[in-house]
């Protein structure tokens, strides 16, 4: 099932990057509705789960590791997903998680160079899991929407700063080129 949904998922991101912003659209409605769920439904082992990746997410944050922060990111919002003991938003999570891989380690490279960056994005981890653990359905569906608006946010100022950079090079290279 996961692999039929993934791979022309991912063909066309890498074909229209536009899509991108429609994902992460819907990301934000999934990962807000399966925050309150995981808040209403989530039973201790499944708390004990997300306090286990949120302790992952928090050293891996201290660790100056790409990989294993975008790893751990995802794992923490896995854990979310199924702890909304819904079948369709665990799955559907898992799967827009692993394709919003690249955008995500990408994301949390251009972050690192934002000083609060990385500690406003742990904060905004922080409230979904402390909103989950106390069983508080709204305030873990709007930390969870709070914590998409701001990759929303970062990822489109990473792809203008992308953009910007790339006409930089363009530009270097013509320049010297022509002389």
């Amino acid at each position: 099932l996961e692999s039929s949904f993934f791979d022309p998922w991912q063909d066309m991101l890498g074909e229209h990057p536009n899509l991108r912003e429609d994902m992460l659209e819907f990301r934000r409605m999934l990962e807000g509705q399966a925050a309150q769920w995981a808040a209403e439904r989530a039973t201790e082992a499944d708390q004990t789960r997300l306090d286990q990746a949120f302790a992952a997410l928090n050293e891996a944050f201290l660790a100056d590791d790409l990989e294993t922060r975008s790893r751990a990111d995802i794992a923490f919002h896995q854990a979310i997903g199924e702890s909304s003991h819904n079948v369709l938003v665990g799955h559907l999570s898992a799967a827009l998680l692993r394709l919003m891989h690249d955008n995500i380690r990408l994301n949390l490279g251009e972050l690192k160079t934002v000083p609060a960056a990385s500690r406003l994005l742990m904060t905004q981890h922080a409230a979904i899991h402390a909103a989950v653990r106390e069983r508080k359905p709204q305030a873990a569906r709007s930390a969870a929407e709070t914590h998409i608006d701001f990759v929303r946010e970062t990822l489109a100022q990473t792809l203008r700063s992308v953009a910007r950079r790339e006409t930089a090079e363009r530009r270097l290279n013509t320049d010297f080129s022509t002389s």
